[in-house]
């Protein structure tokens, strides 16, 4: 999605206050992490048709889950629920999102971290570099003093790295629900 300066980078906080990241975090906290600051979806990305990327099997942005252009599905209410249950246990856990290659998987758990952006720091990790990763949801834990919400496709990341991180972050004591796609 555009953003430009007049975009806010800010996260929800403990304090029910959104806190905002310094412009020197950013670019070390989007090395890898895709994060869903609580301004993004606010305007069109450029070139934006109508969802039509989405809709010829491109990614979902943004701006195309606050429009909203996705299929709901059944059983997102029953996960929501299973998700704000988990992250109020304030430890380090995860949960599976399994489904068929195109089923729509990745677009649900994104819808998903769409869904708790405003309550709770979520972040869609891109890549994993072990000891630099969790170094970075340990700042935006701390820094928010939330739990994080972290989305991790197996397309994009190889299951045994999120096996490590999920080690890392749990040896940490960093509250956090992985959504492993």
């Amino acid at each position: 999605d555009r953003q430009d300066s007049d975009t806010v980078y800010a996260l929800p906080s403990s304090s029910n206050a959104p806190i905002e990241v310094g412009r020197e975090r950013r670019p070390w906290l989007e090395e890898e992490l895709e994060v869903v600051w609580l301004s993004v979806g606010q305007r069109a990305p450029d070139n934006w048709q109508d969802g039509r990327d989405f809709l010829r099997g491109g990614e979902a942005t943004w701006y195309d889950f606050q429009m909203p252009i996705d299929v709901d599905r059944d059983l997102r209410p029953e996960i929501e629920a299973h998700i704000r249950s988990a992250v109020q246990q304030r430890r380090t856990l995860r949960l599976n999102l399994y489904n068929a290659p195109g089923a729509g998987g990745t677009t649900l758990a994104r819808r998903l971290l769409w869904d708790f952006h405003t309550d709770y720091p979520c972040v869609h990790l891109r890549r994993i570099t072990h000891g630099e990763t969790v170094e970075r949801l340990s700042f935006l834990a701390g820094f928010a003093g939330l739990p994080l919400i972290i989305m991790a496709d197996g397309a994009d990341i190889p299951e045994q790295d999120i096996d490590q991180l999920y080690r890392e972050l749990a040896s940490r004591h960093i509250s956090a629900l992985i959504l492993q796609v």
